[in-house]
């Protein structure tokens, strides 16, 4: 099995949304705009053992962020959010390929940064006061801590961290993904570093028990 390479696992990452979207999208864009006509937001909502309602008034007509979004970036489940941010380095491409498909593409109404995630954008420091989103991410990225940083210093103090990612993968990894650390702990300590408070944990998304995987909801301080 190849190692990780951050070059070959864009690649891989392109090659295989381009397989993934057809088969996706449209039953994507149907649910997603039905849920927008019964403005039924719950995606993240087991989440939160305790205190989604405050989440989602907190984060009304504030800024969001989400740092490696894919092909189906998760922001557009809050359309009442004023300013939705994506940021990854195959977001112009995944948003050709969608429009091209079927003429449209979930990036439409997103402010766009297509670039790597350890890169500082020196207008977003401090501006999110929203939410971030960081999900099945940085276990695809060449320094996964350094994004850790930078995204935290993005964050306003008040705003809301939605983090997902497996972060060790027992059979070594591949092309296009890499492990991190075996321990959840640390990752929650490194988060509580950057000045978040931890909120809760995440549910479990992996079905079997293969590689690790953690997840969690954090508060700026």
């Amino acid at each position: 099995m190849k190692a990780f390479n951050f070059e070959e696992a864009q690649k891989f990452e392109l090659d295989w949304h381009k397989d993934y979207i057809p088969e996706v999208y449209e039953e994507e864009y149907n649910q997603w705009q039905e849920r927008l006509s019964k403005k039924k937001f719950t995606f993240y909502g087991n989440w939160f053992s305790h205190g989604y309602d405050e989440f989602i008034e907190h984060i009304k007509d504030k800024k969001a962020l989400e740092v490696g979004c894919g092909s189906l970036p998760r922001l557009k489940e809050f359309p009442h959010i004023e300013t939705r941010i994506v940021i990854d380095p195959l977001a112009e491409e995944f948003k050709k390929t969608e429009e091209d498909l079927f003429g449209s593409s979930f990036f439409v109404g997103l402010t766009i940064y297509n670039q790597i995630a350890e890169d500082v954008i020196s207008e977003l420091m401090g501006a999110i006061d929203g939410v971030i989103l960081c999900c099945n991410a940085i276990d695809h990225a060449e320094d996964p801590l350094m994004i850790l940083e930078v995204m935290s210093d993005y964050a306003a103090k008040g705003c809301y961290l939605i983090f997902w990612s497996d972060i060790w993968h027992t059979d070594g990894g591949n092309v296009g993904h890499r492990s991190i650390t075996r321990s959840k702990n640390i990752i929650r300590k490194l988060f509580e570093g950057l000045g978040w408070e931890w909120i809760c944990d995440g549910p479990k998304i992996r079905e079997l028990d293969i590689d690790v995987e953690y997840g969690a909801v954090f508060k700026k301080k």
